[in-house]
């Protein structure tokens, strides 16, 4: 027996009928597009489906897409140096995988490149999202973070894991794993020993 696929509109109602996997927003978005008939429903689903947050941007999309045109512009134009795009680059990348929101899309050559619609979307998600830091900048807390923030991120190599988790490994015998609460730990025991020495 052939099992029947699932029309555009049944996977559309399936996503409003589930709260625990879709947030509000995408749950929002999807009614929106049914009750409209706006001709994006079908890249909706597929993208809801795919685990991303959909965003209704009717009325705000105009203002989200020339901000998200000043970001690209930014990475084009001359002048502009390395330290800001790396660093707008990575909040980008933060804030996206925060909201769970694609932000890139294929460039033609085999690449990626900004997607103008996905960073609408994440600039109007991501109004109120704050990306400071939880601890003082010289705290073994906030060293702990960017060490396991470094360890745990999917683009890390493996030689630059490998060389950093060597060096706290030589700290402690006991390093199981790459929380932060567990690093901070090490880095805090190793300052004890090193100003009971000094002393």
């Amino acid at each position: 027996m052939t099992k029947k696929t699932k029309t555009i509109t049944e996977r559309a109602h399936a996503i409003l009928d589930n709260s625990t996997r879709y947030d509000e927003d995408t749950r929002q978005a999807i009614a929106n597009a049914l009750k409209n008939g706006t001709d994006d429903l079908r890249e909706s689903v597929r993208r809801a489906e795919r685990g991303e947050t959909i965003l209704d941007l009717a009325g705000e999309q105009a203002k989200y897409e020339i901000a998200a045109q000043y970001i690209i512009d930014m990475y084009t134009v001359e002048g502009v140096p390395n330290f800001i795009t790396d660093a707008v680059g990575i909040a980008l990348d933060v804030a996206a995988a925060t909201k769970r929101i694609n932000i890139w899309q294929p460039d033609g050559s085999g690449g990626e490149e900004f997607s103008q619609r996905g960073l609408a979307h994440l600039f109007m998600a991501s109004q109120m999202l704050s990306l400071k830091p939880k601890h003082a900048l010289d705290s073994h807390a906030a060293l702990a973070e960017h060490i396991a923030g470094v360890l745990n991120h999917p683009l890390c190599p493996v030689n630059l894991y490998d060389a950093i988790g060597d060096e706290v490994a030589t700290l402690s015998r006991e390093l199981d794993h790459d929380a932060p609460d567990h690093i901070r730990r090490v880095l805090e025991a190793v300052a004890t020993k090193e100003s009971e020495a000094a002393h």
